[in-house]
């Protein structure tokens, strides 16, 4: 085993352990975005399903899953939007690509700001994206108006990639980690430098699933109440986008910051520095030993 290897392992129970568990929500960067390989597959060993089988969380969730009653996906149409961001000056490459997808009619608003509108270009519903960087998620939830309360239903938040990466464990302290909230996972998509650029799906193809149907890596995901507006929103610009329930997109989710860590830590700790692409192309090995 190479230098550069017994370095990667001594590394990662604190690097992907404190970034993924303990509230890594700051995004992982500096080395690049422009990987599309996923490599690596899931183990059969016996201590991974004892892993999986002695944790009570997964039944959890599916018997609450199976309380909502519901069968099908709720997909609401896309429309105009308020999207939240930390400050309108500061246009984040976030609120760039969700102002870029959308129709013309979104409304880009800060954080601080008190009053929410009654209604956009007629409808008294609509999805509220919050955009807000990672690092001041908490003290926006914290200090929600009464007005904001009140339409906590229509609230989307952003996880995954460089931008996002994970937010579980702010969503979880304020109550926000659960069936009825809207949650997308990004990533699937590039994200402009500038006003003019459109997104471009980056999900590639890795072969056929147990089914036989084509298997994809990459996508981006949504669940909760407005997962259909996202679906839509990036469906006009061909960008793949899963709908699911919230106990599907949550595995999405965590598969995407596992991902995400394994990468950027290989990446981040060899003597010349390298991009995501080739980590995937020639240390995916590593990457798959860690992830699996």
């Amino acid at each position: 085993m190479s230098k550069n290897i017994l370095q990667v392992w001594r590394l990662w129970a604190f690097g992907v352990t404190a970034a993924l568990w303990l509230g890594g929500c700051h995004g992982f960067a500096g080395i690049g975005i422009n990987s599309k390989k996923v490599v690596g597959q899931p183990s059969t060993s016996g201590s991974a399903l004892m892993a999986t089988w002695s944790n009570g969380q997964a039944i959890k969730e599916y018997q609450d899953f199976l309380a909502t009653g519901k069968q099908e996906i709720e997909m609401k149409p896309d429309g105009p939007s308020i999207i939240v961001t930390g400050d309108t000056k500061i246009m984040t490459p976030l609120v760039r690509a969700m102002v870029n997808l959308g129709g013309g009619e979104d409304v880009v608003i800060p954080m601080a700001t008190l009053d929410l509108p009654e209604s956009l270009a007629g409808r008294t519903e609509y999805p509220i994206y919050i955009a807000v960087p990672p690092p001041n998620l908490a003290e926006f939830l914290e200090n929600l108006p009464d007005d904001w309360m009140a339409r906590r239903a229509d609230m989307v938040f952003f996880s995954g990639g460089p931008h996002c990466g994970c937010i579980e464990p702010v969503l979880k302290k304020f109550g926000y980690a659960r069936d009825t909230m809207s949650q997308v996972l990004v990533g699937g998509f590039t994200m402009p430098e500038n006003d003019m650029g459109k997104p471009r799906d980056i999900s590639c193809k890795i072969g056929l699933d147990s089914m036989g149907l084509d298997k994809w890596a990459g996508e981006c995901g949504a669940c909760g109440k407005w997962a259909g507006a996202f679906h839509e929103r990036l469906y006009k610009y061909d960008i793949r986008c899963r709908t699911g329930f919230y106990r599907e997109w949550r595995r999405w989710m965590w598969e995407r910051a596992l991902f995400d860590g394994a990468f950027n830590l290989v990446g981040g700790v060899r003597e010349e520095p390298v991009n995501l692409a080739e980590v995937a192309m020639y240390y995916d090995n590593e990457v798959s030993d860690m992830a699996w």
